[in-house]
């Protein structure tokens, strides 16, 4: 098939930087949200799920969330926090009650599963501290 634009093809090793930037903006902005800004709304999901250690899973999942997404950002990593965000995504698609927890749609989760199996399969892209072997 014929490329409509083949003078763009040149940039196809940043594509992935859009990504990784993206997915990482949106895990920063879903841990500062569970951390920081709505933090009581979620202690209160996960206390009412997990009664006895929901402020740690809270804490946990948030701290995940934040290393997930400097570490997208940075280039850090890429492949095997793409393996972790695929765990994530996986987690609050097929949950039992999945959206009372992470307080999103399945429709976010599915976009965070393409892009992470799409960064696990070609690498970090430009601009990114991993270098392929």
């Amino acid at each position: 098939m014929l490329n409509v634009f083949p003078e763009l093809l040149f940039l196809s090793f940043f594509a992935p930087l859009v990504l990784r930037a993206v997915l990482g903006f949106v895990l920063l902005s879903y841990s500062l949200n569970r951390l920081y800004r709505r933090k009581r709304e979620f202690e209160g999901l996960f206390l009412n799920h997990f009664p006895l250690n929901g402020k740690t899973l809270l804490l946990a999942v948030g701290i995940l969330e934040l290393v997930f997404g400097l570490g997208l950002i940075a280039g850090l990593y890429t492949q095997i926090i793409a393996l972790g965000v695929i765990l994530l995504s996986l987690t609050a698609i097929l949950g039992k009650n999945p959206v009372l927890l992470f307080r999103s749609s399945r429709l976010i989760y599915f976009f965070m599963l393409g892009i992470s199996i799409s960064l696990l399969l070609s690498g970090a892209g430009g601009f990114a501290f991993d270098l392929p072997l």
